[in-house]
């Protein structure tokens, strides 16, 4: 016998029809899945992140954001991660407790600190990187290739307008 899948959000918006059938709930069904499908997403790579010795998934992305940079500013880890400079200190505070990373005046500007990983804040950012991209592989492996290339470009489209706009020098 096998067991069936229960789909929560078909359940939640089959409540919601009845209620209102008169209503185009579309909009709403994809909301709904796009936000369960990112909680248990972000379930999952806390429960990655954590089992390779960062304290949370937080601490992981600061940690990758200076892994991707080489060196960055705790100003400009606040604005990359949409923290406050107290959240970026908090982080940066754990993460040189566990020798992961480093706080060092600029070698171009005396007045400016920056932040740079440790070897092995590199070999545990990249750790955490292989596995977090076998999870996503793996999380994709219902749709094709080219149902996965025709997602990121819808949800691309989708996010755009919450983007913002990057600025490119003049050539």
């Amino acid at each position: 016998m096998s067991e069936a899948v229960v789909d929560y959000t078909a359940g939640a918006l089959g409540s919601w029809q009845r209620l209102r059938p008169n209503t185009d709930i579309t909009a709403f069904v994809i909301g709904m899945r796009i936000r369960r499908a990112a909680t248990v997403m972000t379930q999952a790579l806390a429960h990655i992140v954590t089992e390779i010795g960062f304290a949370g998934f937080g601490d992981y992305q600061l940690a990758a954001e200076v892994r991707t940079a080489g060196a960055l500013q705790p100003s400009d880890i606040a604005a990359r991660l949409m923290l406050t400079r107290a959240g970026v200190t908090g982080r940066l505070d754990r993460l040189e407790h566990d020798g992961l990373v480093v706080r060092s005046v600029s070698r171009k500007d005396a007045r400016v600190i920056e932040v740079r990983l440790t070897p092995r804040g590199r070999r545990r950012v990249d750790a955490a990187f292989d596995r977090i991209a076998r999870y996503q592989v793996a999380v994709l492996e219902p749709l094709d290739g080219v149902e996965q290339v025709q997602l990121a470009e819808l949800l691309q489209r989708v996010l755009a307008p919450h983007d913002e706009p990057v600025s490119r020098p003049n050539r």
